[in-house]
């Protein structure tokens, strides 16, 4: 979010890749697969942030935005009048909003103040269902409807499901975020990784992203990678 003196501007980023188009307010690939509407989300985030925004004792305007960032997203049949900013607008977008007057004042810093304290750096969830390692799916699931991609190609992963596109190596980084969270002892390893995204079956494939953004600890078979901080 960006915060100005009369106006809270309210971003839901995405970054969906692919051809989808828009009929009677609900949001389909081409081949036709209903996915979730994200202005549903753009809209309920509005609703709960400014219901946070009296709570606090605030009254000013929220303006919010679904901002769309991969150049090679395209969305057909979208109304006019909808909050959407698409790749090619972005830099337009920016100039305009450094070109509006905005003067901040202490209120605002006392805010944007109240606001980062209220951010959650831990999950607040404690109580997880039981899982074991060895009896989950594995593979690399589309982030828009959520099934196992089974279609890959030199550069990307193609859902056969809603027809969603995604390029390989931040769908392998994606899924070893999602193995850090629920495996946080495990060692990530090239053989790990391998296995769990399950897709890819180039282990050189795996050890290039692994090396391009993690650091390798120790040598040989018992060599590990761990985040570069």
């Amino acid at each position: 979010m960006i915060i100005s003196s009369n106006t809270i501007y309210l971003f839901e980023v995405k970054n969906y890749e692919g051809d989808f188009f828009i009929e009677a307010d609900r949001w389909y690939s081409l081949s036709k697969t209903e996915i979730k509407n994200p202005l549903h989300q753009l809209q309920r985030n509005e609703s709960l942030f400014r219901r946070l925004l009296q709570d606090l004792g605030f009254n000013i305007s929220i303006e919010p935005y679904l901002i769309f960032v991969n150049p090679e997203f395209q969305l057909y049949q979208t109304p006019l009048n909808l909050p959407i900013i698409f790749p090619t607008q972005l830099n337009r977008f920016m100039d305009k909003m450094k070109k509006r007057p905005s003067k901040l004042k202490d209120a605002h810093s006392k805010l944007a103040k109240q606001l980062l304290s209220l951010h959650l750096k831990e999950i607040p969830y404690s109580r997880l269902p039981e899982y074991h390692y060895e009896k989950l799916e594995k593979g690399i699931a589309c982030p828009l409807c959520h099934t196992f991609y089974k279609h890959f190609t030199k550069t990307t992963l193609q859902c056969t499901s809603c027809g969603g596109r995604e390029e390989y190596s931040t769908a392998v980084l994606r899924s070893i975020k999602e193995f850090k969270l629920l495996y946080p002892k495990r060692k990530i390893t090239t053989n790990q990784i391998n296995e769990w995204c399950h897709i890819i079956k180039a282990k050189k494939t795996i050890r290039k992203i692994l090396s391009k953004n993690f650091k390798l600890i120790g040598y040989g078979k018992s060599s590990f990678y761990v985040n570069n901080d």
